[in-house]
């Protein structure tokens, strides 16, 4: 496996920052780019780290400019931190594993900050933090720490998609906001949190069950989009669309009554192990392959509906979602010492 080093990620870092300004300027109108968290942070110093051992992290320096890139043989915990030896030996405040995990606006007190699992896969994303231990103190504006060094995500082509999907993201949300009528405060407060993706056929039949669908999340108070509600921009395919913003819903409902290209999007929401609802028509059999992929998953359930009759059917099914969220926030609460402390 070939691994990033400085001179290259630096050249990562610069190529991702400049197309996502560029991509905000042309695309987010200018009233709406101030909402933009990052966006909000830039122009600044941005430092960059590689570790020989695991690893990658960048972080944003306000009254800095330019992009500077440093490596070392710590882990990249370590190297991130800066933490003196006394405070390293100390036991870490938490362990990262699986996917993305952010926390802002916060102080974690006395003890290493945090460690990568074995099965860490995503960043940890840091924002307004402070890290004290022994009389050791880290401010940090916003960082991101990776686990991973693997050339292969650190490419010029992966910081321009990355780019690109996170303001598509921000255009689907600008989007939503106006078709509800509510202000961006609003959307923000508690109607983005509602957010759920539809998908399915979207030929003439099909579409009149994804609007049933869709009517009937309205009802049970959540914000149902539709993959054409995403914004026609960067010449993105139905696939690069389904996966820049199913990743940021709370979660995806898919139609599978009738044969189309959504056995696509139900692969992509098995392999990203997103919270996924699977209706289906009775008496539809739209594909074999797609049948076996709820039994094989803790985060996917099938739900059968007759005729045009979807509502109690999807009833149960967001009731089962939002058990499901609830117990991985239980569970990750349990795994997270500071969002104990948070709810304490």
């Amino acid at each position: 496996m070939e691994h990033i080093d400085a001179a290259g990620f630096a050249q990562y870092l610069d190529t991702f920052h400049r197309t996502y300004v560029e991509t905000v300027e042309a695309h987010v109108p200018e009233g709406m780019r101030g909402f933009l968290d990052r966006f909000s942070r830039l122009p600044c110093g941005i430092r960059g780290f590689v570790s020989t051992s695991h690893g990658v992290a960048f972080e944003y320096l306000p009254e800095g400019d330019g992009i500077d890139v440093g490596h070392g043989s710590a882990p990249i915990e370590e190297l991130f931190s800066g933490a003196p030896a006394r405070v390293r030996r100390l036991p870490s405040m938490f362990l990262i594993s699986g996917g993305h995990v952010g926390m802002s606006e916060l102080t974690l007190d006395g003890g290493f900050p945090f460690r990568f699992g074995a099965d860490a896969s995503g960043p940890v994303t840091f924002a307004d933090a402070r890290f004290t231990a022994q009389h050791w103190i880290r401010e940090v504006d916003y960082a991101e720490i990776f686990p991973t060094r693997d050339a292969a995500e650190w490419t010029e082509a992966r910081a321009i998609e990355r780019a690109k999907d996170e303001v598509l993201q921000a255009l689907t949300d600008i989007r939503a906001m106006n078709d509800e009528n509510v202000s961006l405060s609003q959307f923000l407060a508690g109607q983005k949190q509602k957010s759920v993706l539809v998908a399915g056929d979207f030929s003439s039949e099909g579409r009149i069950r994804l609007d049933a669908i869709r009517r009937a999340l309205r009802e049970l108070n959540y914000l149902p989009r539709l993959l054409d509600d995403v914004p026609e921009v960067f010449e993105y395919d139905l696939p690069e669309k389904f996966a820049a913003v199913a990743t940021m819903a709370r979660f995806v409902v898919i139609d599978d009554s009738s044969a189309s290209g959504h056995i696509r999007e139900l692969t992509d929401a098995a392999n990203r192990g997103l919270l996924t609802i699977v209706m289906r028509q009775e008496g539809s059999n739209p594909s074999f392959m797609t049948r076996a992929d709820a039994l094989k998953s803790t985060v996917m359930r099938e739900f059968n509906y007759s005729g045009d009759a979807v509502f109690g059917p999807l009833h149960e099914a967001t009731s089962w979602a939002e058990e499901r969220i609830a117990e991985m926030r239980e569970q990750r609460t349990e795994l997270y010492p500071w969002r104990q402390d948070a709810t304490s």
